[in-house]
């Protein structure tokens, strides 16, 4: 071989791996985040709102578990699941009936697509028959 094929051999090979990492990193995708708010306690029962966000595409649900003491079965609850962006516009909602048999029961998902750079808000309020326990909340950042 020649010395100028040898070194326009070398010199593409050089180009090709100082391209090919830095294709891949912008073509990759972040991974889907997970955020929860808080926990409310209520009747031995914890209910808790998390939000699932990928891209522009965020997922909410609401869980009602035992408290950590005996916890009563047979409850009839309803749930009610709510999102909205910051600043107000509805992401929407939804109302759901189960039973507490005791075992962690999910509410939802209720899923929506909200506004690169926006902040969206869900809440979650479950009650039954006289009591509830206080609504609970989760706010996530939508990074694109």
């Amino acid at each position: 071989m020649s010395r100028a094929l040898l070194l326009a051999v070398g010199a593409a090979g050089l180009a090709l791996v100082g391209v090919a990492p830095a294709q891949a990193a912008s073509t990759a995708q972040a991974a889907a985040t997970t955020t929860c708010g808080s926990p409310a306690i209520g009747n031995s029962l914890q209910a808790r709102v998390c939000a699932t966000v990928d891209g522009g595409t965020v997922s909410f649900t609401g869980t009602v578990a035992p408290a950590g003491v005996p916890a009563p079965t047979g409850l009839q609850l309803t749930g009610l699941l709510s999102a909205q962006v910051d600043g107000g516009a509805s992401l929407g909602s939804l109302s759901q009936n189960a039973v507490f048999n005791g075992t962690t029961l999910q509410f939802g998902p209720l899923t929506a697509t909200a506004p690169c750079g926006s902040t969206v808000q869900a809440t979650f309020d479950v009650y039954s028959y006289g009591w509830g326990i206080r609504p609970v909340t989760v706010d996530v950042p939508v990074a694109c």
